[in-house]
């Protein structure tokens, strides 16, 4: 294939080839796998908007193509002033 596709135009199915490709690929929104030589790829499919935990967690996202950022969420506090100046409550 020698050109490019233009914005706005939907790729679906598959692209086998045994040659090189040179350029870039930019995909926006994918769903399914990529495989690139004899590595496949997955689509990240888990939260992108993460609340923290006193506990902690993993997000499966090792070897995933990620979709866009991750956010991770502000930790909820409270300041309550007193004589010594103030405190602060965390969670």
């Amino acid at each position: 294939m020698n050109g490019q596709l233009v914005d706005g135009v939907k790729l679906v199915g598959s692209l086998y080839t045994n040659i090189n490709i040179t350029g870039n690929i930019r995909a926006d929104n994918m769903v399914g796998n990529l495989t690139l030589g004899n590595q496949t790829k997955t689509t990240y499919s888990g939260s992108y908007v993460i609340t923290p935990t006193a506990t902690g967690q993993t997000l499966n996202t090792n070897n995933k193509i990620m979709g866009g950022n991750v956010y991770v969420e502000e930790i909820p506090y409270v300041v309550v002033p007193n004589d010594y100046g103030e405190t602060i409550y965390i969670g």
